[in-house]
């Protein structure tokens, strides 16, 4: 008797040990640093676009690196050094070219015969043009190597992780080149920001697939060329924030505002001066 009360009185201790320990659901997956929202201030984050026409380059400076998009025109190189040197280094961590067009490589060759770069990223096209050719033998003379992307890299520079998309394909039949173009994503905490450099045409059909959606901030790809696949990229990415890289005589696309408009984004235009952006992985503070 006294062994069946002793069960009653053990019974309900281990259905009730059983129920603690065992999960009421799955588990849910978590994404990693690239998109999991923090919610906790960082080390900041500068992101500088520079007035240089209709050209890019932009800087990205963290606690301690420095990353480069593009270089702009080459009438622009004292002014793209100039910027760097503001930052406080020399040495560029990271020099990304987008692709080879003259008004994103023109300043290449004085900006890495002023400042070191450690590392130099280009995309995977031959481009036919005095100034891509020059930039390529200027490189190979210094015993620069850039890497050829091929595929989708990542890597992080203190607390900003960097995804570096190439073009999914070989050929994109009769389209410019601008469709090569690499493509970067920058998280920093809560704040996602996408450099699209000049991508247009099916390149950004395929963004549309392969880029997560929604974002803080966007350089509006291709200086803001509206396109057929303009809208849908546009929506996908949704970005509080827009610039993008003009001039008073190339002036962006009213379609391309009014979408953006439409998606309640607070859009800068460089003709109009250098864009900032500061970070603290959870704020996002921009200015003209």
């Amino acid at each position: 008797m006294k062994r069946f009360r002793c069960a009653l009185f053990l019974l309900p201790l281990l259905l009730f040990t059983f129920t603690a320990c065992k999960p009421s659901g799955s588990v849910p997956e978590t994404t990693g640093p690239q998109t999991e929202p923090t919610g906790r201030e960082l080390s900041p984050m500068t992101v500088t676009l520079l007035n240089v026409g209709k050209a890019d380059c932009i800087l990205i400076r963290t606690e301690n690196r420095l990353a480069v998009i593009d270089t702009g025109e080459k009438a622009n190189a004292d002014a793209v050094n100039a910027a760097i040197k503001r930052t406080g280094t020399k040495t560029i961590d990271c020099l990304i070219f987008s692709h080879f067009d003259k008004d994103h490589i023109g300043a290449a060759e004085k900006v890495l015969k002023k400042n070191k770069a450690l590392r130099i990223l280009e995309p995977d096209y031959n481009k036919e043009s005095d100034t891509a050719d020059d930039l390529k033998r200027m490189m190979k003379k210094n015993g620069l190597t850039p890497e050829v992307v091929t595929e989708e890299i990542t890597f992080t520079l203190d607390d900003a992780v960097f995804t570096v998309y190439p073009a999914l394909k070989d050929d994109y039949g009769n389209e410019d080149s601008n469709v090569f173009s690499l493509v970067v994503r920058v998280v920093h905490g809560d704040n996602v920001f996408l450099f699209c450099g000049d991508a247009e045409g099916q390149r950004l059909e395929e963004l549309t697939e392969v880029l997560p959606a929604g974002c803080t901030f966007l350089k509006v790809p291709h200086h803001g060329v509206f396109d057929s696949f303009s809208n849908d990229f546009l929506s996908h990415v949704s970005p509080a924030y827009a610039v993008i890289t003009c001039s008073g005589s190339e002036r962006p696309d009213a379609k391309v505002l009014k979408i953006l408009d439409g998606l309640g984004t607070k859009t800068y235009l460089t003709l109009s001066g250098t864009v900032t952006a500061v970070s603290d992985g959870v704020n996002l503070a921009v200015s003209q």
